[in-house]
């Protein structure tokens, strides 16, 4: 990454993260502020003449720095908003009502876009990760929440009918026992009250205590109807949201690990970039298009070349099996081109057309062998077929050459000799000839 974009960056960077401490200590203030109570509202007055005039002078650096673009989010619009309004307020009406200054409590909303801060830094990358995790997991979440509420109503409805008598009969006028006391009318009273009551039990707080143990002297069959809904839906349904969380999160540090992957591989063909130029400043000297072996053996002494390839980090460290790989047409000599073409795709991550070519090849490999070895085993079967006859014939030559069984050393010659046979007449030149 240039060092230019670094130090925008860095200074982007540190500008969110003034402004962020700023709006977090504005939230501090008006904590201490509500706490102190409406008699102590006058020690506060400097502090948020402070604030509002420094949220005035970023509003005004923001709008000259970027001008009608920075109205053209609907976040930003908000923020000047709640800055004007709070500025009127302290300046011109002495900080009543108190309200409307403390309406710049929802300027921490901005710290939403920590997730863009956390990506770029890489202390917060774990941050990050959790944030953006959530967020795409977020619709999910949401159609999972829409189960969880139809499911807690449905069941709500249940729940009335199967405790309705206890309902009817209400509460004891006094009960000492925290455990064996229950106000059904308050607690399945409804089916607003019960969906409520079961949403309780969802999040697992004292529903054993509070609801199932009252009910299971009077109603154990509602007891046992709500036990088993609450480990439905606590240990199921929430599972569930947990594992969206994990899946997407999982999902996401692989994709944010690619991105790492990404960003390298575009120094690389940075890096790439300025070999190639290297290597044509130098043909240019040499009057000459092409780079050879040699010349790419030699440039490894120059110090910024071979730092250069080192940065590379690339599998093959012999500059000669190097340039054979870059020599895909086996000339002896590349072009520039061809030298920052071949080497890219060197450095560049495999992609799914790579991988069905090499299966392509390895397949069109593996076919090749097995056709020769198929034709192989066929000239073995003829090579076979061909010795017995030729076993047969030497042997029947040699009982015409030797009928007595005298071994000779060639009967073939023996019998050549004889005039037994006769030499073949070679053809004659063809008639026509091209």
């Amino acid at each position: 990454m240039p060092k230019v974009r670094l130090l925008q960056v860095a200074k982007k960077s540190a500008w969110t993260l003034l402004v962020d401490a700023l709006v977090l200590s504005n939230a501090v203030v008006l904590f201490f502020e509500v706490e102190a109570g409406p008699q102590n509202y006058g020690d506060f007055q400097l502090l948020r003449l402070a604030f509002c005039g420094i949220y005035m002078l970023e509003m005004l650096i923001r709008l000259f720095k970027r001008g009608r673009a920075y109205l053209h989010r609907a976040a930003n619009i908000a923020e000047l908003g709640i800055v004007i309004l709070a500025s009127g307020c302290v300046f011109g009406l002495g900080g009543e009502p108190a309200w409307l200054w403390r309406l710049t409590v929802f300027r921490t909303l901005r710290i939403a876009h920590i997730s863009g801060f956390a990506g770029k830094w890489w202390p917060m990358k774990e941050l990050w990760l959790v944030l953006i995790g959530f967020s795409r997991a977020a619709w999910t979440l949401f159609c999972l929440a829409g189960v969880v509420v139809v499911v807690v109503y449905c069941a709500a409805g249940a729940a009335t009918g199967l405790t309705r008598s206890v309902a009817e009969e209400g509460v004891e006028e006094e009960c000492l026992s925290a455990i064996g006391c229950l106000d059904a009318e308050e607690y399945f009273g409804s089916q607003a009250r019960s969906a409520l009551t079961l949403f309780q039990l969802v999040t697992m707080d004292g529903w054993a205590v509070k609801i199932v143990r009252p009910l299971s002297s009077e109603k154990p069959l509602a007891a046992v109807f709500l036990t088993v809904f609450a480990m439905v839906t606590s240990y199921g349904l929430l599972s569930v949201a947990i594992g969206v969380l994990v899946k997407s999160t999982l999902s996401l540090a692989k994709s944010h690990g690619t991105h790492a992957s990404q960003v390298r591989m575009t120094e690389d063909i940075e890096t790439i970039a300025s070999l190639r130029n290297y290597f044509e400043a130098s043909l240019l000297l040499d009057d000459r298009t092409t780079i050879t072996s040699r010349e790419l053996r030699d440039a490894q002494y120059v110090p910024a070349v071979g730092k250069a390839f080192k940065q590379l980090d690339l599998p093959l460290n012999d500059m000669d099996e190097l340039f054979r790989h870059l020599d895909k047409t086996r000339q002896g000599a590349i072009t520039p081109e061809d030298f920052e073409r071949n080497l890219c795709l060197m450095v560049k991550p495999s992609t799914a057309l790579d991988v069905c070519s090499l299966t392509a090849s390895i397949g069109g490999s593996v076919t090749y062998v097995g056709r020769m070895g198929r034709r192989s085993d066929v000239l073995i079967t003829q090579m076979d077929t061909l010795r017995d006859l030729l076993e047969t014939s030497y042997y029947e030559l040699g009982r015409m050459a030797d009928p007595n069984r005298v071994s000779t050393p060639v009967a073939e010659v023996g019998l050549r000799q004889k005039g037994s046979i006769h030499n073949p007449i070679p053809p004659g030149p063809p008639r026509y000839t091209r």
